[in-house]
């Protein structure tokens, strides 16, 4: 006696299920299980045909259609199965083959058959065969009514021609099915993509400071409204010093132009000093570096030192690059000036720090104005320039 296993239909292959699900039900009752649990019946050869393929289209997966099918095959032919335990696969096969079923259903047979315990791995292959065969002979030995033998040749020509189409369109379902399963798992692959990009682009983010939130476009904007307020008392103050010196007819020398010799033009303006309380304090052969400021005041600061005789270079600030190109300007200059108005407190203690390993004066200015820049240089001049000597680092 042998061991009988229990085999869910869904785990049965196609052409077993087939006929399983025909014989087990007559087309009245394939449309009622169709309609339980509402399948599309499509319009075709017969209603029952195309319901008898619903079914087997649900077949290939365990879901509620399958369960209750194998429900109702173990209700009706589990006593079958349990009349042939004691039969092997072989002998199941050769009864099936003779064909005499007047005791024992054909899907008696077929249920114990696919859950017999000693089958081999193609016993399904070979009991669709057995059972293929008996349908052409039962076929061919239908009484032919009017017709003769053509009708059963038609018969079984449509016979073959549904079994076709059923393979063919089983092959399908499961070719979607199969294809829905891989569009899933990549959509699962892809969020999961999406998930941890998210985390490095935050981490990156995090890896990157404050740069880009909102607070530095607040601090962007605060650095250009004081930019603006600057400039506009910048222009206020030298609207009130041309004021001044229409009114009082002080002399040009604040631009470095002597009143004497106006008419010698811009050559000899270059050769005049700034005069602060009556002493003549030239910048001639000083180089006066500038870090930072307002761009806008740049060439009038320039203006201003080169007509005293000396040279101006500006360092924008400590951008790419930046660092460098600061230590090489302060290497060669006379003196640095560092506004701390718009100035970074970074860059600030960057400046006074390269400036100190040079030994180079350094002025922090209260204000970028070019008022500002004027005063702080001619006292810096009369301290240091007109008792020659170079100075430290001013605080």
């Amino acid at each position: 006696m042998t061991t009988p296993v229990c085999k869910k239909i869904w785990n049965i292959r196609h052409p077993i299920q087939c006929r399983l699900i025909g014989v087990l039900f007559d087309e009245q009752e394939a449309e009622r299980v169709a309609q339980k649990f509402g399948l599309t019946v499509k319009e075709g050869v017969s209603r029952s045909f195309m319901a008898h393929q619903a079914i087997l289209n649900k077949l290939d997966t365990r879901n509620a259609v399958s369960i209750s099918l194998q429900k109702t095959a173990k209700k009706r032919l589990d006593k079958y199965r349990k009349l042939l335990n004691d039969r092997s696969w072989h002998e199941l096969l050769e009864e099936i083959r003779q064909g005499d079923f007047s005791e024992i259903p054909l899907a008696g047979y077929m249920w114990a058959a696919v859950n017999v315990g000693d089958a081999p791995e193609d016993a399904e292959d070979q009991l669709f065969g057995i059972v293929h065969m008996l349908e052409h002979e039962a076929l061919r030995n239908r009484p032919a009514e009017g017709g003769g033998s053509s009708d059963v040749e038609d018969i079984m020509t449509r016979l073959e021609s549904l079994n076709a189409r059923i393979e063919v369109e089983t092959e399908k379902n499961r070719s979607l099915q199969k294809a829905l399963s891989e569009e899933t798992q990549e959509r699962k692959r892809l969020k999961n993509e999406l998930r941890i990009m998210g985390e490095r682009l935050k981490n990156t983010e995090a890896d990157d400071g404050d740069a880009g939130r909102p607070g530095d476009l607040q601090e962007e904007v605060e650095r250009l409204k004081r930019e603006n307020r600057i400039l506009t008392e910048e222009i206020e103050s030298l609207h009130g010093q041309c004021g001044d010196e229409n009114s009082s007819g002080a002399p040009a020398c604040i631009t470095g132009r002597d009143p004497g010799r106006v008419g010698e033009g811009e050559s000899g303006a270059r050769r005049q000093c700034p005069r602060l309380n009556g002493e003549a304090h030239c910048f001639s052969g000083k180089k006066i570096a500038m870090v930072g400021g307002l761009d806008a005041l740049a060439p009038h600061i320039k203006k201003y030192i080169e007509e005293s005789g000396g040279e101006f270079l500006h360092h924008k600030g400590l951008c790419s690059g930046g660092a460098q190109n600061l230590d090489n300007m302060v290497s060669k200059v006379d003196v640095v000036l560092c506004p701390v108005d718009v100035n970074s407190h970074f860059a600030c203690k960057q400046v006074k720090r390269r400036c100190k390993a040079r030994r180079k004066p350094c002025v922090f200015l209260q204000s970028s104005g070019l008022s500002s820049v004027k005063k702080s240089l001619r006292v810096f001049a009369k301290a240091k320039w007109k008792e020659g000597s170079s100075g430290s680092p001013s605080h």
